[in-house]
């Protein structure tokens, strides 16, 4: 086994480099049923991702202003996605890409081909995005993260309410843009 740390510089992943090994001493183990072995080792984590518990943070008694504040940030992506202004989208969405982006080790060529991929397929045609209805707010994470959650209709686990209806041959398919959102500072 090989455990290897690797990180990012300049916008590209740096080449990996072993931090720990471990080979498994001779012997015979066909009789057994399980080894354990326990070793301890340093690792850093190769990204710095935006930490939003250093958000601000949302509290329940604010919820019916914070509804109208959330609703009215879904509408405004609502209304980008419609008049094909990906770059909007996509760049209201930017530090929750650049997370998910980093922490998913793409290379940044990797990271621009979703981005650019994201952004044509808004601009492309003009798509109809479903009506925002039947959510409640969600404030999770010790107050510090908020979305809007559909409550009926095609859910898994109360998805957000940024949804495309479409058909695949004669089924009708759903995608969801799942939008969790944080301040970044507690005046923002």
């Amino acid at each position: 086994m090989k455990i290897e740390e690797t990180s990012w510089e300049n916008g590209s992943l740096k080449a990996p480099q072993s931090i720990y090994e471990f080979s498994l001493p001779e012997g015979d183990y066909s009789t057994q049923k399980k080894f354990v072995y326990k070793a301890k080792f340093n690792a850093n984590v190769p990204y710095k991702l935006v930490d939003w518990r250093k958000g601000k943070t949302f509290k329940e008694k604010d919820s019916t202003t914070l509804k109208q504040e959330i609703l009215n940030v879904y509408e405004s992506l609502k209304k980008d996605f419609e008049n094909q202004k990906g770059e909007n989208y996509v760049n209201s969405l930017g530090s929750g890409l650049f997370n998910l982006y980093q922490s998913s080790y793409f290379e940044k060529e990797e990271a621009l081909d979703h981005i650019n991929h994201r952004i044509s397929f808004i601009n492309e045609k003009h798509r109809k995005l479903a009506e925002i209805e039947n959510y409640k707010l969600q404030i999770s994470e010790d107050g510090k993260l908020i979305s809007l959650n559909r409550t009926d209709g095609f859910n898994k686990k109360e998805e957000g309410v940024l949804r495309r209806y479409y058909k695949k041959g004669i089924q009708e398919q759903v995608q969801v843009d799942d939008m969790i959102l944080y301040a970044p500072k507690e005046n923002a």
